[in-house]
C-alpha cells in the first residue's frame, strides 16, 4: 500500500462516488515505490473534463483539448486528466489527435516507460499492467510496448530514457536501447529548450557522469537540431571521456557541474557562452557559469609560480573582479580538482581549478574586509566632491585601487583614510 494525502483521497473518492474511475498515475506512484519523496500528484479518470469541473468548486481548465483540468482543494492542486489515447504524432513530438477512452489500461499504454505506467487507487493499491514494478525492482528502463513506436511518437523520450537511467542508476533494457540507437536521428526534430530541460535534469540528478557516458555512447548528441561546437557533442563510444569528468558527481549543484563539464573540455568563455545560448539557458544561468570559467582563466594567467604573498593578492584581486559568490563556487570546483589529484593513481587535471589551494582561498576570502565596491566607506560621489573633477575613467580606476588596498589590509576602510589615499593616487597619476 502506498500512502496518499487526504486531499488527494478526497478528489479520488469524489470522482468515484459519482460513478467515475479515478487513479493516481505516473511519477508519484513510481517515486513512492522507490521510497523517494515527491509532491506532484497526477490523477487519471474516466470523467470528461466538463464532468470533472462540475464536481469541484474550484477548477482551472489548463488543457481541455487534452482532457486536463486543474482541481484546487484544501490548499493543494491536482491535474486531473481524462483517460485518453493519442495518435498521428506531429514532428515526432505532439499528438495531432487525442481520443478520450473509458479504460485505464488504454491510458497507461500510451506512456513512455513501464515504471511510469503504473497507477494506484484511493486505498493505495497498485495497478501495474506492464510490469513496471518488476522493472523498478530490477533497475531497468523499458518502454511500454514497442520501443520503436514509443520513440517515433515522441523523440524526446530517447533523452528521457538516458536521464532516468542516469538519475536512478538503472540499466536500459536491450530492445529499448537498440530502438533508441535506430531512431536517434529523429532527435533533430526536437526543440532545443526541451533537450536542455532534460539534460539539465540529468545534471541535477544523482549520477550526471553516467548520464554523459550514456549520451556519448548512444550518439544522441550528434543529432541535435542545433549543435554547440563542443567536443562532447562530437565524442563517440570509441573515445575515452576526459578522466576528470568522473569527478562530476562530487559537485552538489548543476551550475557547478556545467562549469566543470565546460572547463574540462578546455572551452573558451566565448565558445562556452555560445553553446549554452544554443541550448536555451537563461542569461542569468549563462552569466554565472561563464563567470566561473573566466575567473579560473584569470587565476591561471595571473598565478604562474608566484610566491605565497603574491598568490594571495592574485586571489583577492579575482574576488573583487568576479565577486564573492563566484569565488565561493570556484572553491567548490577547486575541492573537486584536489580530490582528483589525491586519487590513486591521481588524475591529470591540468591547471584548471588549481591556481589557489582551496583552504587558503577560503581563509583569504573570509578575512577580506571588503569584497565589493558598495562595502567601501567612500563612494564615487565623495571623490567627485573631493576633486571637483568631472566623472570619467579615472573615477573607476581610483575606486578599484582603493578597494584592493582595503581588501589587502593596506588601508583601513575609513572615509578619511580612503580620501587621503585617493588624493595621493590622483597627485601621482
Amino acid at each position: 500500500m502506498i500512502p496518499l494525502e487526504p486531499e488527494a483521497v478526497y478528489v479520488l473518492n469524489r470522482l468515484k462516488e459519482n460513478g467515475y474511475e479515478a487513479y493516481v498515475v505516473g511519477g508519484y506512484v513510481r517515486d513512492q515505490l522507490r521510497g523517494q519523496p515527491t509532491n506532484d500528484i497526477d490523477i487519471a479518470t474516466s470523467a470528461l473534463p466538463e464532468q470533472t469541473m462540475a464536481l469541484f468548486e474550484r477548477t482551472v481548465p489548463t488543457g481541455l483539448q487534452h482532457g486536463t483540468v486543474m482541481v484546487l482543494y484544501g490548499g493543494k492542486s491536482y491535474e486531473v486528466t481524462t483517460f485518453r489515447t493519442e495518435s498521428d504524432y506531429e514532428n515526432y513530438r505532439r499528438p495531432q489527435e487525442v481520443t478520450f477512452v473509458q479504460n485505464l489500461e488504454q491510458d497507461l499504454q500510451r506512456r513512455d516507460f513501464t515504471i511510469n505506467a503504473m497507477a494506484m487507487d484511493g486505498t493505495g493499491s497498485v495497478i501495474d499492467p506492464f510490469g513496471g514494478l518488476e522493472d523498478l525492482q530490477n533497475g531497468l528502463i523499458r518502454c511500454v510496448g514497442d520501443a520503436r513506436e514509443r520513440f517515433r511518437e515522441d523523440a524526446l523520450r530517447m533523452v528521457r530514457c538516458v536521464r532516468f537511467a542516469a538519475n536512478y542508476r538503472f540499466r536500459i533494457e536491450s530492445s529499448t536501447w537498440e530502438s533508441l540507437i535506430a531512431n536517434r536521428d529523429l532527435l533533430q526534430h526536437i526543440a532545443m529548450e526541451r533537450i536542455r530541460a532534460e539534460w539539465d535534469k540529468m545534471m541535477e540528478g544523482s549520477d550526471p557522469y553516467r548520464g554523459l557516458v550514456l549520451l556519448v555512447n548512444s550518439g544522441l548528441l550528434h543529432f541535435l537540431k542545433r549543435k554547440p561546437d563542443w567536443p562532447v557533442i562530437r565524442w563517440t563510444a570509441e573515445e575515452e571521456l576526459p578522466a576528470e569528468l568522473s569527478l562530476l558527481n562530487l559537485l552538489d549543484r548543476p551550475l557547478l557541474r556545467w562549469a566543470w563539464l565546460l572547463r574540462s573540455m578546455e572551452l573558451s568563455a566565448e565558445a562556452a557562452r555560445h553553446g549554452l545560448s544554443m541550448l536555451t539557458f537563461s542569461r542569468l544561468a549563462i552569466d554565472k557559469v561563464i563567470k566561473l570559467i573566466e575567473m579560473d582563466g584569470h587565476l591561471i594567467a595571473k598565478s604562474a609560480d608566484p610566491g605565497q604573498e603574491e598568490l594571495e593578492q592574485v586571489w583577492k584581486e579575482a574576488v573583487l573582479r568576479y565577486g564573492a559568490d563566484a569565488a565561493a563556487e570556484w572553491l567548490a570546483l577547486a575541492d573537486a580538482a584536489a580530490a582528483g589529484r589525491l586519487r590513486n593513481p591521481p588524475l591529470a587535471i591540468g591547471p584548471a581549478w588549481s591556481s589557489v589551494p582551496a583552504d587558503e582561498g577560503r581563509r583569504w576570502l573570509k578575512e577580506m574586509p571588503v569584497t565589493g565596491i558598495r562595502e567601501l566607506a567612500v563612494s564615487g560621489s565623495d571623490l567627485l566632491t573631493l576633486t571637483s573633477r568631472q566623472g570619467g575613467p579615472w573615477l573607476g580606476r581610483v575606486m578599484d585601487r582603493l578597494m584592493l588596498e582595503v581588501a589587502l589590509g593596506r588601508c583601513a576602510n575609513r572615509k578619511e583614510d580612503l580620501l587621503d589615499k585617493a588624493k595621493y593616487y590622483l597627485a601621482n597619476e
